[in-house]
């Protein structure tokens, strides 16, 4: 089938827009995560956890759509999120190159630091920046599209399923965290 400029596998039309919302955004953050904050990994348990922790939280944040019972509050969730959610990595991936750290809510707060980025912005774009928007991209026009992306009628027992997919794919990467940093929650970090 051929869509929006590109073939189509006809089964992709039945993907739920929040699976495709978690894949690609998820893919996105791992990628910002992995190779543009140039985050140490000194084990193969950490790279297994910073792969897998954008797809898990994606996957429990856009699967909170499935409990929408309107078809346009999902999309305009969906797509709405992934914006907010793209603009705040592409905001921290700046303020990361100009000060080599990364931007939390304190700093956010003190916005004293993020103004600093306005003078120098220019000198911190690179020539790749636009492609970590293709994901926001993909997912406003599958949206906006009927046929493929659908937002789909879940029933009680397919949003039961997902949440203890959500909770078992959580606990996992929880306990892949605590072997990796034991007592990782009830540390103190500088």
């Amino acid at each position: 089938m051929f869509v929006g400029g590109c073939f189509m596998h006809r089964d992709l039309r039945n993907v739920p827009l929040f699976l495709l919302a978690t894949v690609l955004f998820g893919l996105k953050s791992y990628i910002v995560y992995r190779f543009l904050l140039q985050i140490e990994i000194n084990s193969f348990l950490q790279e297994i956890i910073i792969f897998i922790n954008p797809f898990i939280t994606s996957f429990i944040f856009f699967g909170l759509t499935i409990w929408f019972t309107s078809e346009e509050h999902r999309r305009l969730f969906i797509r709405y999120s992934v914006l907010v959610g793209t603009l705040i990595i592409y905001v921290n991936l700046l303020f990361y190159r100009s000060f080599t750290d990364f931007l939390t809510i304190p700093q956010i707060v003190q916005m004293s630091n993020v103004s600093d980025l306005t003078s120098s912005i220019l000198s911190l774009l690179r020539w790749y920046d636009p492609l970590l928007f293709l994901d926001l991209i993909i997912i406003w026009y599958v949206a906006r599209k009927t046929t493929i992306g659908r937002v789909q009628t879940f029933t009680r027992k397919m949003k039961m399923f997902a949440i203890v997919i959500s909770l078992l794919l959580l606990s996992v990467n929880f306990l892949l965290a605590e072997m990796e940093r034991p007592q990782l929650l009830s540390r103190g970090f500088d």
